[in-house]
């Protein structure tokens, strides 16, 4: 995400030519590895990150997003939010059981 708003921004400033192009070789390598195949089931994907680490913040939602553009159900948290229930399941801050970070 980070580089489309670079490149958008030097297109925007004249920085770079006009008919130049983008390539998203990440993006496009890592959308097929969220295809819903390699998943156990269709449950809820957590991404979650430190929220004082920015890079890493950044790094998460950029994968949350391609989880979502792939189709699955996904929900971004903060990792130091992550707790114990009563009957010993990893659950995000809203109570939710977290089956898959």
């Amino acid at each position: 995400m980070l580089q489309l708003d670079w490149y958008a921004a030097m297109l925007s400033a004249g920085s770079i030519a006009q008919e130049s192009d983008q390539f998203n070789f990440i993006q496009e390598n890592l959308l097929p590895a969220f295809a819903p195949g390699p998943w156990p089931d269709q449950s809820l994907i957590h991404f979650a990150a430190y929220q004082n680490a920015y890079e890493d913040v950044e790094t998460v939602k950029y994968l949350y997003g391609l989880a979502q553009l792939a189709g699955l159900s996904a929900k971004l948290i903060v990792l130091n939010e992550l707790k114990r229930s009563a009957d010993g399941n990893m659950c995000d801050a809203d109570g939710q059981i977290v089956s898959n970070l």
